[in-house]
């Protein structure tokens, strides 16, 4: 769950609906909600549950690790979006 401030009024909403960030075919990052078979699949209304991409305003991450990663890929051939590289897990 993340709940949504708007970034001009500062106005906070409580968002209530189970979402998942996903790519759409233009790639551009889109909320979806779950579907209702996982959501009641789910333990409770707050667990966790399957998410393949990240909202990049939840990204952090140890600052010497980054370094050691490279910081962001350079490289990207998307350009004006967002760097969709993968970082290694477990580290």
């Amino acid at each position: 769950m993340i709940d949504a401030i708007n970034d001009t009024t500062f106005w906070y909403t409580f968002i209530e609906k189970d979402l998942r960030g996903l790519m759409n075919w233009n790639m551009h990052f889109e909320w979806y909600e779950i579907p209702r078979e996982e959501r009641e699949r789910k333990a409770n209304p707050w667990a966790p549950h399957p998410n393949p991409i990240m909202s990049g305003g939840l990204f952090a991450i140890n600052k010497e690790w980054f370094e050691q990663l490279g910081y962001y890929d350079t490289g990207n051939s998307l350009p004006k979006k967002t760097d969709y590289k993968r970082f290694p897990l477990g580290k």
